[in-house]
């Protein structure tokens, strides 16, 4: 009995292991969709004026915990939230790969404002004309996504332990 209650509870978190990793790639892919929706905002403004594709970009609502970031393709810094200038080296190197989608760690998400848990960047690439080529990349902090996952954890393993004690006794 023993083994198949252990049996359970491995095959139990193997999967649920593999749904969070799916959740995870999944919340990267929305990102993605977000930065190329972005992608037709910024190639409206910048036609019109690139001083105003920030500004542009902020005034769309968009979920908490995220940063968006703008620059011209091959600009040496992102301009982030208020214009500030940011570095984010992962997302220029994963602009550079050719990446759709990248992951941020803790400390990369926290240089950008976010909370210090992991972020995954959803990255576009848009052409505006005159104006130029632009890249987009939408930032988001997978803390809620992840403190889910932690607690559907706890409640498989307290399922699993109340079915044993169920059984033995």
């Amino acid at each position: 009995m023993i083994v198949a209650v252990a049996a359970g509870a491995g095959l139990s978190s193997w999967d649920a292991d593999r749904e969070a990793a799916r959740a995870l790639t999944e919340f990267g892919a929305e990102q993605a969709t977000l930065a190329r929706a972005l992608g037709a905002v910024v190639t409206a403004s910048a036609e019109v004026d690139p001083r105003q594709v920030l500004s542009a970009v902020e005034a769309v609502p968009r979920p908490t915990d995220t940063v968006v970031l703008v620059r011209r393709e091959a600009a040496g810094s992102f301009l982030g939230p208020g214009g500030q200038a940011l570095a984010a080296p992962p997302v220029a190197a994963a602009f550079a790969r050719g990446d759709a989608v990248t992951r941020l760690g803790r400390p990369e998400a926290a240089a950008l404002g976010l909370p210090p848990r992991t972020a995954w960047a959803g990255l576009a690439r848009v052409d505006a004309g005159a104006a130029g080529r632009w890249e987009i990349a939408v930032v988001a902090s997978a803390q809620r996504l992840r403190d889910r996952d932690r607690a559907a954890s706890r409640r498989l393993v307290g399922s699993i332990a109340g079915a044993a004690v169920l059984v033995l006794v």
